[in-house]
């Protein structure tokens, strides 16, 4: 009732059960991606459920054997509840997306080298200050303004700190 990795083979119509995900989702819980046959010859899969902390996973099975490896465990953070396959690009490194999970919540897009650890991110470019807005332009005290904070590039993923602070002109 979790899921299961089959082989099916045409010449003979017969299937061969490879993995049981089990009732813990220790391996993962109710795959629905379809599979990915990689370059290192292992078939890749993602679950929406189950791994170590229930967000589901990435996991790699041999064909020859049925043994089934983990290779990744979504944190929610970094991604949750992985509905679709993976692609592998030339660089070798398997991509993939998660509906939801993130810094937003908003579901993320990943990349992963074969053995699960998450591929190096490219840095971001520092973000500066570059303008910052009041409206109204004069405030006094009690009333309230909106301040619009523009920077010269887009925030890093944890977000960017500026600090503001208040004069008062006499």
């Amino acid at each position: 009732g979790y899921g299961t990795v089959f082989r099916f083979d045409v010449a003979t119509r017969s299937i061969t059960t490879l993995h049981t995900m089990d009732a813990y989702g220790t391996t993962g819980a109710r795959p629905v991606g379809p599979l990915f046959p990689a370059a290192d010859g292992y078939v890749y899969g993602t679950t929406p459920r189950g791994g170590a902390t229930g967000h589901g996973v990435v996991f790699r099975v041999d064909p020859a054997t049925g043994n089934l490896q983990v290779v990744h465990d979504f944190r929610g953070t970094d991604g949750q509840g992985a509905t679709g396959g993976l692609a592998q690009s030339t660089n070798g490194l398997l991509y993939g997306t998660t509906p939801v999970g993130g810094a937003f919540g908003r579901g993320v897009i990943y990349a992963l080298d074969a053995s699960g650890v998450p591929a190096p991110q490219p840095p971001v470019a520092d973000a500066a200050l570059s303008a910052l807005l009041v409206e109204p332009s004069t405030v006094r005290g009690g009333t309230s303004a909106t301040v619009t904070v523009v920077l010269t590039a887009a925030a890093p993923a944890g977000g960017a700190h500026v600090a503001l602070s208040r004069s008062s002109n006499s």
